[in-house]
């Protein structure tokens, strides 16, 4: 992604309970890269269960476009 000619305008990490250091990895990550002011994480305060955290999470987008991505969802382009 960072690698893209085109930036996102908007990324939103909802994290919904994970245990397994999710929150620490995204929050390194975005410092690390410098992404704090189009990348954004959202950790719920309760677990909200995958469709209210996904409905949530669209719903306070800004932009034309979404990209609902799930932990065992890949997007990826081929290039021949």
């Amino acid at each position: 992604m960072l690698k893209q000619k085109r930036k996102a305008d908007e990324v939103l990490i909802y994290d919904d309970g994970s245990d397994y250091g999710t929150v620490e990895f995204i929050k390194k990550y975005i410092a690390f890269d410098k992404l704090d002011k189009v990348w954004k994480l959202i950790v719920n305060q309760e677990n909200k269960g995958w469709r209210k955290n996904f409905v949530e999470g669209i719903w306070s987008f800004k932009g034309d476009l979404v990209f609902p991505c799930d932990q065992d969802d890949v997007y990826g382009i081929r290039i021949s």
